[in-house]
């Protein structure tokens, strides 16, 4: 799936991990929702740096924070 790795590494190459954490918190459940979508679409890559990526960024920390 050579479109979906460019489309996850581009999302990395942007820092735009750090803004759907921080989409994550926000207030909105819909902005929370769309947030964890692309999340998982990024754990789901076939390329274990894009998961790495999101473990670096303690990414678990922040979902389970959802589940307060």
């Amino acid at each position: 799936h050579p479109n979906v790795t460019q489309t996850i590494e581009a999302i990395i190459n942007a820092n735009l991990i750090d803004v759907l954490i921080q989409l994550l918190h926000h207030k909105l459940p819909k902005f929370q929702y769309e947030a964890v979508w692309c999340i998982t679409n990024i754990a789901a890559s076939e390329d274990s740096n894009h998961v790495q990526k999101l473990l670096d960024k303690n990414i678990i920390e922040h979902l389970n924070g959802l589940l307060d």
